[in-house]
């Protein structure tokens, strides 16, 4: 293992102890404690460890159920084994889909929002006891990520290091997998860009559900109340998408639409910025609702729903 650090090879590893037969009198537990646990505490990089025996068909099967699993639910790109930490794209992609599922953007996953998540990511709900055993986990690490008002980010992040740390990372990439995330840790080009063609003589439209979403989206993020959109709400709004859309940015975004008398952006403003942007470039009204955590009503569809063509 120090052998392969110094390459700077960074590859799921498997510990197999074989012929497992010529110590047939051996306490398996004590050879877990004493031998095995002690080595993959000092290398994070190895995935699992497991006794065998190819002479009595011991653990055959489930030696290469693991060597399936390292491959297919890599730790490497989640977990710097190293630094015992997540890996920053990890860290990112977790903060993302915690925004998208803060659904009233007060910093904390609540209960009901903590029950929603786990059915859209494992079709299920959390019982009770396991909520209280989860806020307990990252209470021992971070007691102020745990209130009456739920899990905050750093909270929701660390639970998912502490799954990592553990070898449960096949939890971590479930969740990562539910919201489009690729084996780089990079959202779906599909995702992003689903097929949409455009024909001669037409032109795309936000459909009703796009301009409720958006407008759904404005009265979120409008936390003051004054009927538009400061710099810092703008910034907060756009939090999970790589910023402002570069042609919003080439138009001198935001002096370039409706403002009220303080200079924010106003609802009409918004959602006249939407409606250009989807008539010029449909793509990157559709890459921003995937950003921004678009649900279409028909759990089947795509973001695609948000648009529709009209004649010219």
């Amino acid at each position: 293992m120090p052998h392969f650090r110094s390459l700077g090879v960074n590859v799921p590893v498997v510990l197999c102890a074989n012929k497992s037969d010529l110590s047939a009198n051996v306490d398996t537990d004590r050879v877990v404690v004493e031998e095995m646990r002690p080595v993959m505490d000092e290398f994070k990089e190895i995935d699992s460890c497991i006794r065998t025996s190819a002479k009595e068909h011991h653990n055959i099967n489930e030696v290469f159920f693991l060597c399936q699993k390292a491959v297919i639910d890599p730790i490497a790109p989640l977990f710097d084994s190293k630094e015992s930490n997540l890996k920053p794209a990890c860290v990112s992609a977790l903060q993302r889909i915690f925004y998208l599922c803060d659904r009233d953007q007060d910093g904390y996953l609540s209960d009901k929002e903590i029950h929603d998540f786990e059915i859209k990511c494992f079709g299920k709900s959390m019982s009770d006891d396991d909520l209280k055993n989860i806020k307990q986990a990252v209470q021992k690490y971070s007691p102020n990520s745990v209130s009456e008002h739920g899990i905050d980010q750093d909270g929701f992040v660390l639970l998912n290091k502490i799954f990592a740390g553990k070898g449960r990372h096949e939890t971590v990439w479930i969740i990562l997998r539910t919201f489009y995330y690729t084996d780089s840790l990079s959202l779906r080009d599909s995702f992003l860009h689903p097929k949409f063609d455009v024909p001669p003589y037409t032109s795309a439209e936000l459909s009703p559900v796009g301009y409720r979403f958006f407008v759904d989206l404005f009265l979120l993020f409008d936390k003051d109340n004054d009927g538009g959109l400061n710099s810092s709400e703008l910034s907060a709004l756009f939090a999970p998408t790589p910023g402002l859309p570069h042609s919003w940015l080439d138009s001198a975004f935001p002096s370039s639409t409706v403002r009220n008398e303080a200079g924010h952006i106003t609802l009409q403003g918004w959602l006249a910025q939407w409606s250009m942007t989807t008539f010029f470039s449909p793509a990157t009204t559709l890459a921003y609702l995937a950003y921004l955590g678009f649900n279409p009503p028909d759990p089947r569809a795509s973001t695609t729903s948000a648009l529709h063509l009209t004649k010219s």
